[in-house]
């Protein structure tokens, strides 16, 4: 069962009628309620992706980003596991359709949460990217590092090329930078910190530079 939340979140991000919120342990989305001005999400009515889950869900939207219309006949309608793949599809996991909505003549996805109850979550491609940027942009913070960390860390992503991303994340980089940063503002214990955060979280940190290459940020949050 998914316990209701109502605990402060880190930060927010809008998708369509949705709200992405990020939390201490994971990423929460759904339609949110509020209670005297506090939002908050009933049980078993949203999307909860933890932190291992995270690879899988770059690796969908990646194949979710490269759809183009008209869908293939293979694949329209069809079901697919996102979460525990492995695992018989109508229980215990999460699923993807992808389906053409012919009034409208554009593609729509449909991702179903299967666990205690079924929750089921609308999007066409322009809602899906707002998705995939409001997780891309949120999910690293769920570790809740200091924000001069996270800021440092965002830098270097955003400013640096895939080569040297690869070099920090494998601690083969002699020469540490922060670009456009001040390292008045840094300590070394602070340098070596965000040094040590590339080696320890290699695998997201590259998908979301890899991401952020392909796909850059052309909406603002609202």
């Amino acid at each position: 069962m998914l316990p209701e939340i109502k605990t402060s979140f880190i930060d927010v991000f809008t998708v369509g009628d949705y709200k992405l919120c990020c939390y201490s342990n994971c990423l929460v989305l759904g339609v949110p309620t509020y209670e005297e001005g506090e939002l908050k999400f009933q049980s078993n009515s949203y999307l909860k992706i933890s932190e291992h889950h995270f690879l899988r869900y770059f690796q969908f939207f990646s194949k979710a980003l490269q759809m183009v219309e008209p869908l293939k006949p293979e694949e329209k309608n069809k079901e697919t596991g996102l979460i525990n793949i492995d695992e018989d599809l109508n229980s215990k996991c999460v699923t993807y359709i992808f389906s053409e909505n012919a009034e409208k003549d554009q593609i729509n996805v449909q991702i179903t949460s299967k666990y205690e109850t079924k929750v089921s979550f609308q999007f066409d491609l322009e809602e899906l990217y707002r998705f995939f940027v409001g997780f891309r942009n949120l999910c690293f913070k769920i570790y809740c590092y200091p924000i001069h960390i996270e800021v440092a860390v965002f830098n270097i992503l955003t400013n640096e090329p895939m080569t040297y991303i690869e070099q920090l994340c494998q601690n083969t980089q002699s020469e540490f930078r922060l670009p456009g940063v001040s390292y008045k503002v840094y300590s070394q214990m602070d340098l070596n910190y965000v040094s040590n955060i590339f080696v320890r979280h290699q695998r997201v940190l590259s998908k979301i530079k890899c991401s952020m290459d392909y796909y850059p940020n052309e909406i603002e949050d609202s």
